[in-house]
């Protein structure tokens, strides 16, 4: 398995000849796991305002949406998804994340895309990701 700031992907099977697991962090609780993946051999990129977004009276995220040309809205707290390429996997969580709760989904749903949409008050999977969710 390798992981290189976010994105990560399982080359091969375990040593103990399961599939690789992969934790997906809850962004409220940033130390533990929403979930518990089984990525298959595809690359899983998560992109959120968490880990460079500024919090306080004024919050503002570090992904910023073209068509607002703003921070883009963090109601939306974060994007997972499963692609063979680790490069587009990272590309199309942040655009997903970008395109903000209602626009995001509907892109993934289009492209058929394996996606997990962790909103303020619910979560939203696209492409068939909860046949990859272990937990």
């Amino acid at each position: 398995s390798v992981d290189v700031g976010g994105e990560v992907k399982g080359i091969g099977a375990h040593p103990e000849g399961r599939d690789w697991t992969v934790a997906i962090a809850d962004p409220e609780l940033p130390d533990a796991a929403r979930h518990i993946i089984a990525p298959r051999g595809l690359a899983l990129t998560t992109s959120g305002h968490t880990e460079n977004g500024v919090q306080g009276r004024a919050s503002a995220s570090h992904i910023i949406d073209p068509h607002r040309q703003a921070a883009a809205a963090q109601s939306l707290r974060s994007v997972s998804v499963l692609h063979p390429s680790a490069m587009w996997a990272d590309a199309l969580a942040t655009a997903f994340c970008a395109a903000g709760p209602e626009v995001g989904p509907r892109i993934a749903k289009r492209l058929d895309m394996p996606a997990l949409f962790i909103l303020d008050d619910a979560e939203q999977m696209t492409g068939g990701f909860e046949a990859y969710v272990l937990i």
